[in-house]
């Protein structure tokens, strides 16, 4: 799906400006505490709910918002293989805010 104009704009800062914005923010102005790796499936909860939505509805609307998402064009098994390499790219930059929040919140403790 491409987007023009307006549509354009909104996709840019929602999924290239935000993501960089928001890390800085969390590195320098967040509150950090030591969390525990198993929050990281807490964190997964909105996405597998986002999924459910989107395959449910995607084949009465057909529409689906991102292309790896589309069982019209790819099936479901290919979606299923699609989602499983999100969720690991979620997983993985989970353990990586979990690790960097707790060694920066160790260091401004101790």
């Amino acid at each position: 799906m491409e987007f023009e104009g307006i549509g354009a704009l909104i996709n840019e800062l929602l999924h290239a400006v935000m993501p960089v914005a928001y890390i800085v923010y969390w590195i320098f102005f967040a509150c950090k505490k030591v969390l525990p790796a198993k929050i990281t499936w807490y964190w997964l909860f909105f996405p597998a709910v986002y999924l459910a939505f989107v395959l449910l509805r995607g084949p009465v609307a057909h529409f689906y918002p991102y292309p790896f998402m589309n069982a019209d064009k790819l099936g479901y098994a290919q979606v299923a293989l699609n989602s499983l390499g999100v969720l690991l790219a979620f997983v993985g930059a989970s353990a990586v805010f979990i690790w960097g929040g707790n060694k920066l919140a160790r260091k401004k403790v101790g």
